[in-house]
């Protein structure tokens, strides 16, 4: 499946062995697995790096890795750093550690209002999510570094799946990796924030608290590596495609497709037949999306959508840009579901949907169950035309069809069903609640189930607001 290339790249199709990493605990562990087994070099490339004990817990990882001569680098999106300059500045003293700011504004204290400055530049972030080690494997999808994206939060855990590839895969990958690393946008954190001593990365690995729950999870790594990461029984073949998008996409207008990976995909990908499956947290699909849908349905394919409900986003404003489309999907004739805050764990193998106080995160779309994208690309205007995204293509039948049986087989479960009846004038979209454990209707909502008044009229409050492009 070779495609003309232009910007927005494709390495071309590989075999690789594959494993998808539903679970958020387990997705943690990979990441320490395959840090800890480094010999000679770890890019970590990410969107937002969160000042939390898995943050913690990953640094000291990585800290470990330089002390026994691994080479680290560490690239970061500005805006998801969390002004943690100190943090990791400290960190890039340390000899074998590089760490590189993208696209950073120039208020350090207050970031927000850089962007005011130069809006039409620094609202425009790299959303790439990868990690690669030793050029051998790599891990990506839609996960940031944080406790709520492995399954550690407090309050609320962020549900979302990885895939970890291997061989010729991961080494195409750090191509892709380089491509952001020697780009202008990327910065070095000595040029923002120096530090003097050149040993400050010695006071930072000291003082991160190595508590037995901690030292239980470096414990669980080592064995996940023998039993996973080295189990080749546990690994399943695939045809992968790397789809990213050029760098330069922050600096050239919106409508410049060439830098985009999206006609790529597209070209990629022949026409659904059978299903599509489209899991996107954020998901603004706008006229010309809507339309391929529902060519898709025209032709017979099946054709389910499944995003956050308002109780379950924690973006507001992404959902006030996508609910006024439901009722023209519905129409079209595509499935749409909506998914729950309160849903309860699986014990599907790659499970997608998730836990108590939950919210979609994952970027998985799967057609006629044969391809699978998984990546950092939201359904959304930013994704798609703001931010730089990556993902890989795979096609694996057999898997494909797993997960997107789970998938199916969780939805009644996880999500409420909408329904669309143009005879009611007093209750024309509905959202169909299921029992957990039947096919049984247990009771149908006439308004946004479980959401707050106040996230009910903030929404329509932003739904009012030029911002659509923005989201």
């Amino acid at each position: 499946m070779q495609v003309e290339q232009d910007l927005a790249t494709t390495e071309g199709e590989f075999h690789s062995p594959i494993r998808l990493v539903g679970q958020g605990d387990e997705a943690l562990l990979a990441r320490l697995a395959m840090i800890d087994a480094a010999s000679s070099r770890i890019d970590l490339q990410v969107y937002i790096f969160k000042a939390d004990n898995s943050g913690d817990l990953v640094i000291h990882a990585l800290m470990a890795a330089a002390q026994r001569g691994v080479a680290v680098r560490l690239l970061l999106d500005d805006f998801g750093t969390g002004q943690q300059d100190e943090k990791f500045a400290r960190l890039a003293s340390h000899p074998n550690i590089e760490v590189k700011l993208f696209n950073p504004t120039q208020f350090r204290r207050f970031q927000a209002a850089g962007m005011l400055f130069d809006f039409s530049l620094k609202s425009r972030r790299m959303h790439n999510k990868l990690m690669i080690t030793d050029q051998r494997l790599a891990i990506l999808g839609g996960r940031n570094i944080g406790d709520m994206y492995f399954d550690s939060g407090a309050e609320a855990n962020f549900h979302d799946l990885d895939v970890i590839v291997s061989d010729a895969v991961a080494k195409s990958l750090t191509n892709a990796f380089e491509l952001y690393w020697q780009h202008p946008l990327a910065v070095p954190i000595a040029s923002i924030h120096p530090i003097s001593s050149p040993r400050s990365w010695q006071r930072l690995f000291d003082s991160l608290l190595q508590t037995a729950d901690n030292q239980a999870k470096r414990n669980a790594a080592k064995q996940y590596a023998d039993t996973v990461l080295n189990a080749s029984s546990l690994w399943q073949d695939a045809v992968v495609n790397i789809v990213v998008d050029h760098p330069d996409k922050l600096l050239t207008s919106p409508q410049v497709a060439t830098t985009h990976l999206v006609p790529v995909m597209q070209r990629l990908l022949s026409d659904v037949e059978h299903s599509a499956l489209i899991v996107s947290p954020y998901f603004v699909p706008q006229d010309n999306l809507i339309t391929q849908l529902a060519d898709w349905v025209q032709g017979g394919a099946a054709v389910t959508v499944l995003t956050n409900s308002l109780a379950a986003t924690d973006v507001l404003a992404v959902h006030a840009g996508y609910a006024p489309w439901r009722k023209k999907m519905l129409a079209a004739g595509i499935q749409l579901w909506e998914f729950k805050p309160d849903t309860q764990h699986s014990s599907q193998q790659h499970k997608v949907l998730g836990a108590s106080r939950a919210s979609l995160h994952a970027k998985t779309f799967i057609f006629d169950q044969r391809y699978i994208f998984i990546g950092s690309l939201n359904l959304d205007p930013r994704s798609l035309h703001l931010n730089t995204e990556l993902g890989v293509i795979l096609e694996t039948p057999a898997l494909a069809r797993d997960v997107s049986e789970g998938i199916t087989r969780q939805l009644k479960r996880s999500a409420y069903q909408l329904r669309l009846d143009v005879s009611s004038d007093k209750c024309p979209l509905t959202w169909s609640e299921w029992s957990a454990d039947s096919n049984e209707l247990l009771q149908t909502h006439c308004t946004e189930p479980n959401a707050k008044r106040w996230q009910k009229w903030l929404t329509r409050f932003l739904s009012l607001l030029p911002i659509q492009n923005q989201l």
